[in-house]
């Protein structure tokens, strides 16, 4: 099986779309920290059960479209699937797939062979995982680019806490723009464009927008809420475990906040591009 190392990453406040795959595989961590996989839960330990995350649920009724469809080849370890994805146009990186991964997380190894910033200059942000609470950088990938389906603007975060050869997990802030299903057999990830109830605005429904600001401005209004009591002192102890804060400084609770209202910004002026009317 493979070893994360420790990481299963569940990230707090994030709003995350439902996938739509085949089977149902789960994720659990063993006494020793290690992470496996598995279609079976009667596969899995006693000891493990209270550590169990559903990685791929059941399917969900959502309706495809009949253009926008791209296929990606696969490679398995155990029941963990790598996907090969070309991140900034030219950097190709194996990323675990892990829907439950808030966001698409990078190992400090890819980031630096990327040629990302460094990251001590990024705002440093609370996570939960398996060890307990961690830290991760956030980052903005200009694209991600998974057998032809591409996302701009990508949230993804920076860690140092993935061993093994990973290069990181492609996570929801690229998996939740697409109805995704995975081809266990054929080694196979789909991902197909969303048919829209109504009109189409730079390739998308307005569904697909109201769902793309949804998971954005929740990000963004929860941690300008908390960024403002914090500027008037009026951050309280139960704030800072409510919100995931706790052992971050006020200009680290300011620089995640202006890195959401960045990626909100980002989002908005392609929006206005697109004519999507308000």
């Amino acid at each position: 099986m493979t070893n994360l190392n420790r990481v299963v990453v569940t990230l707090l406040f994030f709003s995350l779309a439902s996938p739509a795959l085949a089977g149902g595989v789960y994720k659990w961590v063993d006494k020793d920290g290690s992470i496996h996989f598995t279609d079976d839960p009667s596969n899995i330990p006693a000891v493990g059960r209270s550590e169990i995350k559903t990685v791929i649920e059941e399917p969900e009724e959502r309706s495809i479209g009949v253009g926008g469809v791209y296929t990606a080849d696969l490679t398995q370890s155990g029941m963990s699937f790598y996907v090969r994805a070309d991140i900034n146009s030219g950097s190709h990186v194996n990323l675990l797939i892990d829907s439950g991964a808030a966001i698409t997380i990078l190992t400090e190894k890819t980031a630096r062979s990327l040629g990302l910033p460094k990251p001590s200059g990024l705002p440093k942000m609370r996570v939960i995982t398996a060890g307990g609470k961690s830290w991760i950088r956030l980052v903005t990938l200009k694209s991600v680019n998974v057998g032809g389906a591409i996302v701009e603007d990508v949230e993804a975060g920076i860690t140092d806490q993935i061993g093994g050869e990973i290069d990181g997990l492609l996570g929801m802030s690229f998996l939740g723009d697409f109805v995704y299903q995975i081809d266990s057999g054929k080694k196979k990830l789909e991902l197909t464009n969303e048919k829209p109830d109504s009109e189409v605005y730079g390739g998308h429904g307005k569904e697909w927008w109201a769902r793309k600001f949804k998971r954005v401005d929740n990000n963004r209004r929860l941690y300008s809420y908390y960024n403002d009591k914090a500027a008037k002192g009026l951050l309280t102890n139960d704030d800072r475990e409510k919100a995931n804060i706790d052992g971050m400084s006020k200009n680290e609770i300011n620089r995640v906040t202006r890195y959401y209202k960045d990626l909100h910004s980002r989002l908005f002026r392609k929006a206005i591009n697109a004519k999507v009317p308000a």
